[in-house]
C-alpha cells in the first residue's frame, strides 16, 4: 500500500488546527488506511492528520504490542480528563526529540469511525499520552510546545535530559 510522507517541524501545516471531517465516504477510508501503513513503516504509535500534509481531523494509533489493533477516529474531541502524569513523548514530525509533557492520566473521547458512527473510548497512561498528544496534532499543538521556557528546540536535540534527545 502506498503511504504518505511524514512533514517535519518547522512545516506550516504542523501549526494549523485541522478542519473537522464532513465527508465519509471511500476517500475518508482510503486515507485512514494510508495513514496506518505511514504510521506502522515508521514505527510510530500515531499519526494525526496534519503531519501527512492534511488539514482533516483524522487520527490513527496502535499501542499494543503485537502492532495489530489499529483505531482510526475522526473529529476526536476530549470529553472528561482525570489526574495527571508526565509523558515522555517523542513526534514522527521532529526525530531525535523527546520532551516530558504534562498529560492527564485517563481520558474519555468521542470520535467517529471512518463510516462517520460514533464512538467512545476511555484511555488510560500510555494509550491516553498518545491520545492526547494526537488530538494536539489536531489542534497545531507540539512537543516543543511543553518545552521550558528559554529551552529551544535546538538545545533539546544537542544535551541528554528528560528533556529531549534519543
Amino acid at each position: 500500500m502506498r503511504t504518505f510522507e511524514i512533514i517535519q517541524y518547522p512545516h506550516p501545516m504542523l501549526r494549523r488546527k485541522a478542519l473537522p471531517v464532513t465527508r465519509f465516504d471511500q476517500r475518508l477510508s482510503s486515507v485512514a488506511r494510508r495513514m496506518i501503513a505511514t504510521m506502522y513503516r515508521n514505527k510510530g504509535v500515531g499519526l494525526a492528520g496534519p503531519q501527512v500534509n492534511l488539514s482533516e481531523r483524522i487520527l490513527v494509533f496502535d499501542v499494543t504490542e503485537e502492532r495489530d489493533q489499529p483505531l482510526v477516529m475522526v473529529n476526536p474531541e476530549v470529553l472528561r480528563s482525570e489526574g495527571s502524569r508526565l509523558s515522555e513523548e517523542g513526534c514522527l514530525s521532529i526525530p531525535d526529540v523527546r520532551v516530558s509533557v504534562p498529560r492527564a492520566e485517563t481520558v474519555i473521547v468521542k470520535a467517529q469511525d471512518a463510516t462517520g458512527g460514533f464512538f467512545e473510548i476511555e484511555a488510560a497512561g500510555l494509550k491516553a499520552a498518545v491520545l492526547q498528544h494526537e488530538i494536539d496534532h489536531l489542534n497545531g499543538v507540539l512537543i516543543v510546545d511543553y518545552l521550558p521556557e528559554g529551552v529551544t528546540l535546538n538545545m533539546a536535540r544537542e544535551r541528554p535530559s528528560r528533556l529531549a534527545v534519543r
